[in-house]
Formats: structure tokens, sequence, C-alpha cells
């Protein structure tokens, strides 16, 4: 049994809710009867808990697998809050995740064994928020050594975003990593 523990995001247009009852499910409950799940929980793993930050425009969403062993799931919900992109996935190393919230610069989380509460700042998730049309060092071109640039709209297109996010580390003139955008 999992307990039904949802979380609102408002945008201009739109409300959405975010519901964790074992599987991840959006809606936009003033406009559609219409219940999505979301994509990229690991296998044999159920939501359990979900927050929003909405200044920073993420959701997050803490899973457990049957085995006990837990994950904080983060989707960025600045593209299509409908359609939230998984920008990163931290276990949590023997421990069962029961509770989750989110504000600032920070997501803090309860688990079942232990007594305080646990923070994980969330300039550890950024990995690629676009700021205006800024342009980040996507590769140097190996031929002419000249910067290939990309924003993130074109990253969202592409299967592997976290890991070119964490991996793409280089400056280069005006370009910066995509973690600095």
């Amino acid at each position: 049994n999992f307990p039904l523990v949802n979380a609102i995001y408002e945008t201009s247009t739109n409300t959405y809710m975010y519901s964790a009852n074992g599987p991840m499910q959006v809606q936009e409950p003033l406009s559609s009867d219409t219940i999505d799940l979301l994509t990229g929980a690991p296998n044999g793993f159920s939501a359990v808990t979900v927050a929003v930050n909405t200044a920073k425009k993420i959701a997050l969403f803490g899973v457990v697998s049957a085995s006990g062993e837990s994950q904080i799931l983060f989707y960025d919900l600045s593209v299509d809050p409908r359609d939230p992109i998984l920008i990163e996935s931290i276990p949590i190393v023997g421990q069962r995740i029961v509770s989750i919230a989110s504000g600032g610069d920070v997501a803090a989380y309860t688990t079942l064994s232990l007594d305080n509460i646990q923070f994980v700042p969330l300039s550890q998730t950024e990995l690629c928020v676009q700021d205006g049309t800024d342009k980040f060092l996507f590769r140097l071109n190996p031929n002419n050594g000249n910067p290939v640039v990309m924003n993130c709209d074109q990253l969202t297109t592409r299967n592997n975003v976290s890991r070119i996010c964490e991996r793409r580390v280089d400056y280069s003139g005006i370009y910066s990593p995509p973690q600095d955008i």
C-alpha cells in the first residue's frame, strides 16, 4: 500500500498536479481528466512521496524498491510540465525514504530509520537549466578547433542529457559548459 501524496505546480497558463502512489503521475486537474504516467523511474521502484520546487521548476519524487532501496528522482518542468525530463537520480543508501520537500536551493527528506532531516543542495541537481537564449559549449570541432555550441532546447531532444551535462565541462572563449547555464 502506498499513500497518495500530491504536489501542485502552477504556470501562468495551467495547473499541474503530480502524484506519488506507486506510479508517478501528472495531470491538469482544472482542464483535463487525463492522467499521464511519468517515465524514468528505475525498474522495480515505486513512488511514495513528491514535492515541487516552483522557483527551480523541478519536481522531486522519492521512490522505493521492494527490498527497501530508495532514490530521489529530479524532473525538469521548464520545457513541458506534462512530460517532464528526468535530470538526476540520487540514491539514498541503506534508507527507506518516506517524505520529501523542497524550497529555495535545497531538497529535504526523511527516512524510516533516521531521526533527523537530510538535505540535498539543489546545485548538485541543476544539470542544465537554460537562461534565456544562452548557449553552451558542446565540444570543439576536431577539424578546425572552433566551438560547437548548443542550447538547452536542442539538448532536450537527445537521449543522454544527464551524461552530456555531467561530462561536458570545458570552457572556450565566451562559451561555458552546460552546468553554468
